[in-house]
């Protein structure tokens, strides 16, 4: 493999804050493989991957990292369903202390725990969304925007700020100074904090819930106008030999979505596409397995289970939107019907070479440590 390896991605629990540090201040992604993250230009990407009974905590240290390099002046924004993990929520109160303007929505999941109690005691503003905050089921958004001086970082993340995620795959990708992407985002928390999907006199229909930045593209749910994931799945229109992959992995993907399901196994027995599918449970794996009604399928071979899963991830490399590219998208989008039409969710769809090769390193490595029923 060219970039980092499972062994190396295991390692990440045993490293020392310094090691973290590196991740904005060292330009070569070799410099921090040891430490699961790596920098490339406007991009980071880190990557958990815990052994059996052990935890790995790099996307918690990282997230810490960037709370603790703020000053006075700056402002963090963080959005988030579920979270007992106190120390970065003193980090926050900290944050706050020092004169940075820090805000925080979160599920009403979190309330009962420490870390919402610490930072309402230590007088950081918490909105706290009941039946969600825009949709009517649950605020599953797990992300970080962080204005640092002149700079201004959108961290997107799979992970929960909860002690269990240590034990779970998860990635986290950073992407910085893209202004239509952080402004977007921020757009999107101000509705959430607000309820309402109304902000300064600007109203969010459907359509206005995607915004395109430079190579990247963002989306916030829920909505209902179409499958936003199938309408991708769609636009790949050709696979050829040595870049046709349509890589999967979905914590949880149920019957609702069918239709995702009919797609990636027509893309598999018609367009020849070398399609794999990553899940968390064995009844989705049987169930990502059984023939469409146009009789496709993809066999054990082509979808199996990591049990420890938490990840919800696509790895295009084909033929899409008209063009040959690689394409990464990731953020807390299940394949299931609540993340689509009921759940505030958030996805991020990056064009770059660096980030795809990080993603599909850390894709071989699951599907390798992975098993089928």
């Amino acid at each position: 493999m060219t970039t980092t390896s499972r062994k190396s991605i295991v390692s990440a629990a045993l490293t020392t804050t310094l090691a973290l540090a590196l991740a904005f201040t060292t330009p070569p992604p070799e410099a921090l493989a040891d430490s699961g993250c790596s920098r490339s230009g406007a991009y980071e990407t880190c990557f958990t991957d815990p052994p059996p009974g052990g935890e790995d905590r790099t996307i918690v240290h990282r997230l810490r990292e960037l709370v603790s390099s703020t000053k006075r002046g700056d402002k963090i924004r963080v959005s988030m369903y579920l979270w007992n993990q106190t120390g970065i929520a003193r980090d926050l109160v900290e944050a706050k202390d020092r004169g940075v303007n820090v805000q925080v929505v979160v599920d009403d999941a979190a309330e009962p725990e420490r870390p919402y109690k610490i930072l309402q005691a230590g007088g950081v503003p918490v909105r706290v969304c009941v039946d969600g905050c825009l949709g009517d089921k649950i605020n599953h958004t797990k992300f970080f925007l962080l204005e640092i001086g002149p700079d201004r970082y959108v961290a997107q993340t799979s992970s929960n700020l909860t002690d269990s995620m240590l034990k779970r795959t998860n990635d986290l990708v950073i992407v910085k100074n893209n202004a239509s992407i952080y402004e977007f985002y921020l757009g999107y928390w101000n509705r959430m904090r607000g309820g309402s999907w109304t902000h300064a006199g600007d109203t969010w229909s459907n359509s206005d819930r995607t915004a395109t930045g430079s190579r990247v593209k963002a989306y916030a749910f829920p909505r209902t106008d179409f499958d936003v994931y199938l309408a991708i799945l769609r636009n790949v229109t050709e696979c050829r030999d040595g870049d046709k992959k349509i890589w999967v992995t979905a914590s949880l993907f149920t019957g609702p979505r069918e239709e995702v399901r009919n797609r990636l196994a027509y893309m598999e027995d018609v367009m020849g596409c070398n399609v794999k599918v990553l899940v968390r449970k064995q009844d989705h794996e049987l169930w990502a397995q059984v023939n469409t009604s146009g009789g496709y399928n993809l066999n054990n071979s082509k979808v199996r289970r990591v049990p420890n899963l938490h990840n919800k991830i696509l790895i295009i490399d084909a033929k899409y939107n008209g063009r040959w590219q690689e394409t990464v998208i990731t953020g807390s989008h299940n394949l299931t019907s609540p993340s689509l039409l009921r759940n505030e969710e958030a996805m991020l769809r990056i064009e770059d070479s660096f980030v795809f090769k990080r993603y599909r390193s850390y894709f071989d490595d699951l599907y390798d440590g992975s098993v089928s029923s």
